[in-house]
């Protein structure tokens, strides 16, 4: 046989060697991968399973409920006199929280206090003369013809005048001492709403008085969480849950459901338990065993590759350890798992991105 002739022949044999092994590696009629079969393996691998499927929902919780209200002073020259509450306090709407003095601004409402009751004291003598002077007029005319103005004695003319006058005082000096009134109430902090503490200033604790500086906080209104889901899991309301933080945890009931501009449902969660007040700035999570998905064939998700036209595909390890790409066809994500629908069997060896 001529050398060419001999060439020619393992030149066959080799392509129907190389088809056989095509044929083997690929389990659909698909483009080939770009990668090079049967290339030696060093990458970290996993078994393909087969069995049962327990798919967790984890629901991360937002706080919307609770307002913070914080309670400052713009007066100047304060001093402490007392603090009512403590951090962790729960307080009524008008509970006073804290007490300032001032010296100064008592000392003005004192003044006009004294020139207020000198002034009704002064118009009640007045009233009194005017009603002797009346009380005589009426006497000296029992027949009440009217008394020329020039026959009337003086006296109650100026008493009438005065009279007036001190009513004037009077009035001004409600006014101012409603003012003072005011600045002094401004000393009195008391809670706007019902709620609880969380925060005290150490500077006031210390009888430290800083004017427009947050002194207290107060956190008011119920507990309450919404989550928007993006889950085939169905909500209703009524369902119960239990809600877990790193320090916390406790029962929430679902009471109301919404769609969000997306067209996702909006959970709203409150605690079964009215006395749960405060949860301070607790992270909260669902976790929710869905219903079991049995008998699937499932691999980490991590083994399994994506080309550019959205094909999936794995390297499955033959005895020798070497990659045998494989297209696969994957139903769904869970739990970290890709489950296989086609072209894999369960007790594979995958190799791991």
């Amino acid at each position: 046989m001529k050398p060419n002739k001999i060439l020619s022949s393992i030149a066959l044999v080799a392509s129907f060697v190389f088809l056989a092994g095509c044929e083997t590696r690929d389990i659909h009629e698909l483009t080939p991968l770009t990668r090079t079969p049967y290339q030696r393996t060093i990458s970290d691998t996993t078994i393909v399973q087969k069995g049962d499927i327990q798919p967790q929902l984890n629901v991360n919780l937002s706080q919307n409920s609770l307002k913070y209200l914080n309670y400052t002073v713009d007066m100047e020259n304060l001093e402490v006199e007392s603090v009512n509450v403590s951090v962790g306090d729960y307080v009524k709407a008008g509970q006073v929280l804290i007490v300032f003095k001032s010296e100064k601004l008592q000392k003005e409402i004192e003044e006009k206090q004294e020139k207020l009751a000198n002034d009704r004291m002064l118009l009640d003598y007045t009233k009194k003369e005017l009603e002797i002077l009346l009380n005589k007029e009426k006497e000296d005319n029992p027949n009440g013809e009217p008394i020329e103005e020039d026959k009337r004695d003086p006296r109650i003319s100026m008493y009438e005048g005065r009279i007036t006058d001190i009513e004037e005082d009077i009035k001004l000096r409600n006014v101012e001492l409603a003012e003072k009134q005011r600045e002094y109430n401004k000393c009195i902090i008391t809670a706007d709403e019902d709620g609880t503490i969380t925060f005290v200033s150490t500077a006031l604790n210390n009888g430290i008085v800083t004017p427009r500086k947050d002194l207290m906080t107060q956190v008011s209104g119920d507990v309450g969480f919404s989550a928007e889901i993006n889950d085939d899991y169905v909500f209703e309301e009524g369902q119960v849950y239990h809600a877990v933080s790193q320090n916390m945890e406790f029962d929430v009931t679902v009471y109301k459901i919404e769609t969000s501009q997306k067209g996702l449902p909006v959970v709203y969660f409150k605690p079964v338990n009215e006395d749960i007040v405060y949860i301070g700035n607790e992270r909260f999570e669902l976790h929710i065993e869905k219903e079991l998905v049995k008998n699937i064939v499932y691999v980490d998700e991590k083994a399994v590759n994506t080309m550019e036209d959205g094909k999936t595909f794995v390297y499955v390890l033959n005895s020798e350890g070497f990659e045998n790409p494989t297209y696969v066809e994957v139903s769904a994500y869970m739990e970290g798992m890709a489950v296989i629908s086609k072209g894999l069997q369960g007790g594979e060896e995958v190799a791991l991105k």
